[in-house]
């Protein structure tokens, strides 16, 4: 399989606060240079959302590039990653590296892109919280496999509060 990422992309912005809510972010999907979809999605869950916490457990996904499989593991039965939807299978798109050493030397890993199933929020993976978000993503990853890109990059992205 290719590895050229640079017709398919992913960026997921977040501003990250304090918050006893779940606060949620924006993935963007790109193809050819354009933007074709906007999907609203989250990391972490409630009060793990603030910046820095990608330095801990459960944290956000730590800023910076990374990329995702395009091929899936595929009918999990993780109860995170479970849509309850017949029509919308439960997927888990890998995120390499599959760990990464933080600044404090807290190991963060094991992050994906799959539909936040379950309890709101997630231990770090990018989650789509809709159905439709989530089949748009499912629709991407399998055009970005069809032309044969084994992995497509992801950019994430913390926006400051403003002063």
């Amino acid at each position: 399989m290719k590895i050229m990422t640079d017709t398919f992309h992913m960026e997921f912005v977040f501003r990250p606060r304090m918050s006893s809510k779940l606060l949620s972010g924006i993935l963007y999907l790109f193809q050819n240079g354009e933007q074709i979809n906007e999907i609203v999605a989250v990391s972490s869950r409630r009060n793990k959302q603030f910046w820095g916490s990608w330095n801990s457990s459960g944290g956000l996904i730590p800023p910076g590039d990374w990329t995702v499989k395009t091929e899936p593991l595929k009918n999990l039965s993780t109860p995170g990653v479970k849509t309850g939807d017949s029509n919308s299978p439960s997927w888990f798109y890998e995120i390499a590296p599959f760990t990464r050493e933080m600044s404090n030397g807290v190991i963060r890993g094991d992050f994906g892109v799959h539909f936040d199933g379950n309890a709101p929020g997630s231990l770090g993976c990018v989650c789509p919280r809709s159905l439709l978000g989530w089949q748009r993503v499912r629709e991407f990853m399998a055009a970005a496999n069809a032309v044969g890109l084994a992995v497509v990059p992801i950019k994430i992205r913390y926006l400051q509060e403003a002063a």
